[in-house]
């Protein structure tokens, strides 16, 4: 497999190291604390809100731990729970476009539903003049202002070595899943020029920037 943001808690492996049969591959996890270091670090936050799809896995997992590390961080969460149904996320959006003080950043977790709705979520966002942060790049290419994102080639490279290391005679549940390393703060340029947001220089140094 091959992003896959948490395979412990979505039952794919048994652990990380162990994976307990005939499978092994790629996780594409970020740690939430470090998503929220980033967010601090360029702008104030004291009301999240959380946008999720109830119906994924990865989304309530994700959702859980941001609960957790924003306690430690007295940060207050609203759920906006937006399935694909009902026009739930439309509505959402309209709600924060109508009363953007409702939440001081959105949170975008790694969710296969929401992040093919990244252009509309980006547009909406920036209407209401509100900050956003997405797990995702095509939520920052679409709009969104940053994010913290993992390389996939690199993804792809390492779910190769795993078939070419089974492929030369090692077991799949001897093979734990590989965890990327590199990531990169990522930012919309010009979402950020038109929230009026500026960049301490270190932050310019380090961040990809997205025009």
């Amino acid at each position: 497999f091959n992003v896959v943001t948490d395979p412990v808690g979505a039952g794919i492996v048994r652990s990380m190291k162990a994976t307990g049969g005939r499978i092994s591959g790629v996780s594409d996890a970020i740690p939430i604390s470090l998503q929220l270091e980033s967010i601090v670090e360029v702008m104030e936050v004291n009301k999240l809100g959380l946008f999720f799809n109830p119906r994924e896995k990865n989304s309530m997992l994700i959702r859980r731990d941001l609960y957790e590390q924003a306690k430690k961080n007295n940060i207050e969460v609203t759920d906006f729970r937006s399935p694909p149904t009902e026009n739930a996320l439309e509505k959402n959006l309209q709600q924060l476009v109508n009363n953007p003080t409702l939440v001081d950043v959105v949170f975008l977790p790694s969710d296969s539903f929401l992040v093919s709705k990244a252009p509309l979520i980006g547009r909406k966002l920036l209407e209401g003049g509100i900050k956003s942060f997405g797990s995702s790049e095509e939520y920052i290419a679409g709009g969104v202002l940053m994010g913290i994102v993992v390389d996939y080639f690199s993804l792809g490279k390492s779910a190769a070595a795993i078939v070419d290391n089974h492929l030369n005679g090692k077991e799949l549940q001897d093979i734990p899943v590989e965890i990327p390393s590199d990531y990169h703060l990522m930012i919309n340029n010009q979402t950020r020029k038109l929230l009026g947001i500026s960049l301490a220089e270190s932050l310019q140094s380090k961040a990809i920037l997205y025009d």
